[in-house]
């Protein structure tokens, strides 16, 4: 009888896998969970913008929890 061993996975097969799951969890959390994530606001195209005090304050807010693990 042939064995048929199952082939090695590459490391990079291995990372790819681990980070397409990590994402898939903090996606499935995200929509489940509403108050973990940063709130991303919207503005509908052509009826208005955001000055740039409010999208400073909005990149500040998602750089420093992007230091924190969960």
């Amino acid at each position: 009888m042939i064995a048929f061993w199952p082939k090695r996975t590459s490391p990079y097969a291995r990372l790819r896998r681990r980070i397409l799951r990590e994402t898939e969890v903090a996606l499935e959390l995200g929509l489940s969970e509403s108050f973990v994530g940063v709130r991303i606001p919207t503005v509908i195209v052509g009826q208005g913008q955001f000055d740039s005090a409010f999208a400073e304050a909005f990149w500040q807010k998602v750089f420093e929890d992007s230091g924190k693990v969960a």
